[in-house]
């Protein structure tokens, strides 16, 4: 049997050059925990009462997982919760891991993974992971892994999952005709005005592209649209001109009279294209401009023979129907220290809130 260690570092500059590399070489995988969107998380994100841990599972001397984790702080705590390196931005969470991974052992990596969590945040109230996507091997171990140091385990829905998956890529002709006929009889009349009214272009930058150019499009874009002021236009910045350069992301803007009108950002998650950014400009609001862009993105992706699935990331918003027809969940879960103070108090208020939910039912 191997021997398997788990060690805590504070600093992503910390972790060992092979470790580093796992990372970055994940980012293939998913670019939401590669080493890059790491590294800018943990310099421009973090909170003043949070602090980065990321550990490192070994076997024989070799890392097999990376769990990227922020410890929280509380003004009368030592550590109040132990939780996923992820915010608002990332759409999939997930230990990092390398291509030899499948053929670990994950009930031992989960037992050692666990074993650390426990004994180095005895005080933590919480460990939380989330968003997760799919069910593993080794979260179902981790789940039984804390229940049986006794902590109370919990799974919870994070948020609803769109997307269209496909055995082999179809062609976009053939995607467009499963979509509903309002989607494709907008597209159709919203094409032939805006030709006929301006002078219009989709351009979608990659890796030979200017990259830029192009962020900067979007951040115009992004800055005269509908949407909130983007809290960490930096961080965006840096991740996505790594993601674009390394053939892992898309830029597309569709300019109006070389005006930019809408923007999008896609992500390539393993054989998945994700859209992990959007928005228009309301003055184009006619032409239905962010449409006309999704689907320039999506014929795009459909050219590529890898493509197997169109993915709308997160949330639940009604359109995303209109463009793919599987809806799924990312979910989380949460382990409660019971022998925390704090612990005690979350499971009973816990307890109160799925009696309250079964009264009601």
């Amino acid at each position: 049997m191997a021997s398997m260690n788990a060690t805590g570092f504070a600093r992503y500059a910390d972790l060992p050059p092979a470790v580093r590399e796992m990372a970055e070489n994940f980012g293939a995988t998913n670019p939401f925990m590669c080493g890059t969107w790491l590294r800018e998380f943990e310099a421009r994100l973090l909170k003043p009462n949070e602090q980065a841990c990321y550990v490192v599972v070994a076997a024989d001397e070799r890392p097999r997982l990376i769990l990227p984790l922020i410890i929280e702080t509380h003004r009368w705590l030592r550590v109040a919760k132990v939780r996923s390196m992820a915010n608002f931005y990332t759409n999939i969470y997930a230990p990092v891991t390398n291509a030899g991974f499948e053929a670990d052992d994950p009930a031992a990596i989960a037992q050692t993974l666990t074993d650390y969590l426990v004994d180095s945040f005895p005080r933590a109230a919480l460990i939380e992971l989330s968003p997760l996507r799919g069910e593993t091997r080794l979260y179902a171990a981790m789940i039984d892994a804390f229940a049986a140091h006794g902590y109370a385990t919990r799974r919870f829905g994070k948020t609803a999952n769109w997307h269209e998956p496909f055995t082999a890529a179809p062609s976009y002709d053939a995607y467009l005709a499963q979509r509903p006929g309002q989607l494709r009889s907008t597209l159709k009349r919203k094409s032939r005005l805006l030709e006929r009214e301006t002078q219009a272009r989709i351009d979608i930058t990659g890796p030979a592209g200017d990259l830029d150019t192009a962020l900067a499009d979007f951040e115009r874009v992004y800055a005269d649209s509908w949407k909130p002021e983007e809290s960490h236009p930096e961080f965006i910045r840096a991740v996505m001109k790594h993601l674009i350069a390394a053939d892992r992301a898309r830029a597309g803007i569709l300019y109006v009279d070389e005006e930019p009108a809408a923007a999008q950002i896609w992500l390539r998650i393993g054989d998945h294209w994700g859209v992990f950014k959007l928005s228009y400009r309301p003055r184009f609001a006619k032409y239905s401009v962010g449409s006309l862009l999704t689907a320039a993105m999506i014929e795009e992706f459909l050219r590529m023979p890898d493509t197997r699935c169109i993915d709308f990331l997160s949330g639940d918003d009604a359109y995303k129907a209109d463009w793919v027809s599987v809806k799924g969940e990312h979910w989380g879960f949460e382990c409660i220290n019971t022998r925390s103070p704090w612990g005690k108090l979350l499971s009973w208020k816990r307890r109160l809130s799925n009696t309250s939910a079964s009264n009601t039912s």
